[in-house]
């Protein structure tokens, strides 16, 4: 629908060799317009009566979470989005913040060189970074985080609702 799903940019460092490959093997040649692309939907995020979770299979099923990286395939068990699972969770699990807390988070993490792991997801894929970032800068409305490995522009202005999430490992939470 004419939205960016994924870009790449090749840097001083990157294998051109290997991104032409890449590229020679993804190309179609043709080019005719045969699919009807039609404006994404948004989608609904509110709790469907006939839901077949309810908290208290979510709160078993989150219990025993050993991997953070589980939570998606929880979710699609229980046929929940992330936000209906928000909503559901007690504060054991889940709280809502102030959508300010995204700019705080992201800036005190780089002030300490604490590291962090961010899942970004659009409606074509799922960013994630582990580690420190160190390059945060806030311009207009967008929470920009500049590293080597790690590029994020988050508009601000798009944010619905912000929320902590406990998640346990087999690490602690």
């Amino acid at each position: 629908a004419g939205e960016a799903m994924h870009k790449v940019h090749l840097r001083p460092a990157s294998n051109l060799h290997a991104y032409q490959d890449l590229t020679a093997e993804l190309v179609s040649y043709d080019q005719e317009p045969i699919i009807s692309v039609e404006a994404g939907r948004a989608r609904d995020n509110a709790v469907s009566p006939d839901q077949a979770a309810t908290a208290d299979d979510l709160r078993e099923h989150w219990s025993r979470l050993s991997d953070v990286h589980q939570f998606y395939h929880m979710l699609k068990t229980l046929k929940l989005s992330r936000c209906q699972a928000m909503r559901m969770a007690d504060e054991d699990y889940a709280w809502l913040l102030d959508n300010d807390a995204v700019g705080a988070l992201f800036q005190q993490a780089a002030e300490d060189e604490m590291p962090i792991m961010c899942f970004v997801g659009n409606r074509g894929c799922i960013q994630i970074h582990s580690g420190p970032i160190k390059s945060v800068k806030q311009i207009g409305p967008r929470i920009n985080v500049l590293d080597e490995t790690f590029h994020l522009h988050l508009r601000t202005h798009h944010i619905r609702e912000v929320w902590a999430v406990r998640k346990p490992t087999r690490d602690g939470h």
